[in-house]
């Protein structure tokens, strides 16, 4: 009974796994282009955040910085 309850353990952790590790790689393929939203916070100040759309030309306009490519790029 315990080996059995180990396997299924076992088991479990990996689908844990591959699901996780599908995630990640979804994350990783998706690229940002015209229309999408992103939401850019300064790290040193948490509690300010800006969103911006992504123009056709693929920057986004941030107020103290100004245009900002950002078409191509990943999310993370």
């Amino acid at each position: 009974m315990v080996l059995v309850n180990r396997i299924l353990l076992v088991a479990l952790g990996m689908l844990a796994t591959v699901e996780t590790a599908a995630a990640a790689e979804a994350r990783v393929a998706y690229r940002l282009s015209a229309g999408d939203t992103v939401e850019i916070g300064i790290a040193s100040i948490s509690e300010r955040t800006q969103r911006a759309v992504v123009q056709m030309d693929g920057t986004i306009a941030l107020p103290e910085v100004g245009m900002v490519s950002v078409g191509g790029l990943t999310p993370a």
